[in-house]
């Protein structure tokens, strides 16, 4: 279910892409009123991803109550996670990387505590953890970009063209690993745990991807050779 949700964020459907592309060719107004129209379409997305992965979980037969107040914060952490693409894709256009990075890190040092502080019951501290890290982000990130929160219809809304295919790319991938674990026989149980340990890696990647872009920036903004041999 929780590697299901990360699936449902392709819902964007690269409209944030858009926005960042277009934006910079936008005067300040027009600008305003793109990230609104980009909130607005984020927030039907968002609300379809929520409830669709609610749906999904009516079919899981568990009596296990925390398990059950996961799943609803699960579906809640997605779309708090799909409304913060709009105000993330602004501040990117602000050019306050620094500030994306250091509110990244603060929502993983608060998604580790909160699992300490839950660690009696595993399901509800992911749930709850999982919550709090993508609303934090949210109303930080709302905060910090500062343009009146308006969201509404936007005439130039469109798909993202190629980043499209390249989330239709990811969906096989992802389809590909389901049929391959389901024909290995391999125990759900072991899968599961494969799959929290994996969390930790992709944390320490979510922080690499975080810098990465921004060296390649300085790269391309000043050609200092110090940059291209830490890149490389």
């Amino acid at each position: 279910i929780f590697e299901l949700s990360q699936f449902l964020l392709l819902l964007d459907f690269g409209f944030t892409h858009k926005f960042i592309a277009h934006s910079k060719r936008m005067v300040l107004n027009e600008s305003v009123e793109a990230l609104n129209g980009l909130r607005f379409v984020l927030f039907v997305s968002a609300i379809a991803a929520a409830v669709g992965l609610l749906v999904i979980t009516t079919f899981v037969e568990t009596k296990n109550s925390y398990l059950n107040i996961s799943f609803v914060c699960l579906s809640f952490s997605l779309f708090f996670n799909m409304l913060g693409y709009a105000e993330t894709a602004a501040l990117r256009v602000q050019q306050k990387n620094n500030e994306i990075n250091i509110i990244a890190i603060a929502s993983q040092v608060l998604f580790i505590l909160l699992i300490f502080i839950y660690s009696y019951n595993a399901s509800l501290a992911i749930g709850i953890a999982v919550l709090s890290r993508s609303f934090f982000v949210y109303a930080v990130q709302i905060f910090r970009v500062n343009q009146k929160y308006a969201p509404r219809w936007y005439k130039k809304n469109h798909f993202g063209g190629p980043v499209v295919v390249i989330n239709l790319a990811y969906f096989i991938l992802f389809m590909l690993d389901a049929a391959l674990l389901n024909v290995s026989l391999i125990s759900t149980a072991i899968i599961a745990v494969f799959l929290v340990v994996k969390k930790y890696f992709d944390l320490l990647r979510a922080l690499w991807d975080s810098i990465l872009p921004n060296f390649y920036t300085r790269f391309l903004e000043d050609n200092d050779s110090r940059t291209y041999y830490f890149i490389v």
